[in-house]
């Protein structure tokens, strides 16, 4: 969901270069969709929750495609500017999204339960996924008891890794800094990787399957599998092979979301690292040229790529607000106006 630049652009016959890459837009489109859909409440979209998933994924990639580039040009990671960016790229949205729904439950607009302000408090500081786990809150109380910044528990997630990844990276880079730094890389980021795709299903089995859905630890190793494949990129001409894995990629993240149970299931007891292993083959396909590529760089899909961050932020209030009770509508014209709100704030937002 995070707006963050994108990395370098590779083909089969030139050494990847930081450019625009409209296709990965394009990818954050999909998942932000897959996510509306899901909180739509639609009967043949009950995975959809999976694009949170690719969110991860995409963002370990893009964010370690960052640091990493960053180095490779100028020999250093300046720190202070990455967390400054991050910030104004970030917090603004947030912050204005937590106050609208603050006057939405002044004004009697949303339910608001017992924990609303704890909720509250803990989406500011980006720690709402903690907060659910040790509040015994399960992603199946989601629909029954909704509060209107549940949705912030990924963004925490998401930020967490932000605040800490890149002092980790840089550590080690720095040690291996007399060392063949791009091949013993992809071997570090390989086994953070593992160790958190081993915590998801461990985290099911000794804590609970809410563990395996909210810990960071948990969630972590979809982040690494974008990381690793950032790595495994930077500076490599890339096989022109890989494009066509983009189409079956694609086709497998749709098909999984429409048919992977809610609240349940494989996604529930530690399966997600494998399902980022999935979303990492998309990103990587995506360095090649190809007509996949061309299709993911549609410009509406792209457009919606772009706000996917304030569309994201700004629809589960909306959702909750606009209900059939208040619109008078019902059905897909109930859908259209939710979709329609939440377009219009996130492009004015952004």
């Amino acid at each position: 969901m995070s707006d963050v630049p994108s990395p370098p652009a590779a083909s089969g016959t030139n050494v990847p270069r930081w450019t625009h890459q409209p296709a990965l837009d394009g990818i954050r489109g999909i998942a932000v969709a897959l996510v509306l859909l899901f909180h739509l409440g639609l009967g043949w979209m009950t995975g959809g929750y999976l694009g949170v998933s690719v969110f991860f994924t995409l963002s370990g990639f893009l964010i370690t495609s960052l640091l990493v580039g960053q180095h490779q040009q100028r020999g250093v990671v300046d720190l202070p500017q990455f967390y400054q960016r991050r910030a104004r790229r970030l917090v603004p949205a947030g912050l204005l999204t937590i106050a609208i729904v603050c006057v939405l439950a002044a004004c009697r607009l949303v339910q608001i339960g017992t924990t609303f302000r704890r909720d509250v408090v803990s989406a500011m500081f980006q720690v709402l996924n903690w907060t659910q786990l040790f509040g015994h809150q399960s992603y199946a109380d989601l629909f029954r008891a909704p509060s209107p910044v549940a949705h912030f528990w990924s963004l925490g997630i998401e930020e967490q890794f932000y605040l800490l990844w890149p002092i980790v990276l840089l550590l080690v880079i720095r040690a291996l800094q007399r060392h063949a730094i791009t091949e013993r890389l992809v071997w570090v980021v390989g086994g953070c990787w593992l160790l958190t795709a081993v915590s998801a299903p461990l985290s099911a089995h000794f804590w609970s399957n809410s563990a395996a859905y909210y810990a960071t630890w948990a969630r972590a190793g979809e982040v690494f599998a974008g990381a690793v494949v950032a790595v495994a990129v930077a500076g490599r001409t890339l096989p022109r092979w890989l494009r066509h894995l983009t189409a079956p990629a694609l086709a497998a993240i749709v098909l999984l979301s429409m048919f992977t149970p809610s609240g349940r299931g494989w996604a529930f007891q530690g399966g997600l690292p494998l399902f980022g292993i999935l979303s990492a083959l998309l990103v990587l396909s995506v360095q090649v040229p190809g007509w996949c590529v061309n299709m993911l760089s549609f410009r509406p899909l792209t457009w919606l790529g772009t706000i996917s961050y304030g569309v994201y932020l700004f629809h589960w209030p909306v959702f909750l607000v606009f209900t059939s009770d208040r619109v008078h509508v019902h059905g897909w014209l109930l859908h259209v106006v939710r979709l329609a709100v939440t377009v219009a704030a996130a492009t004015l937002s952004f």
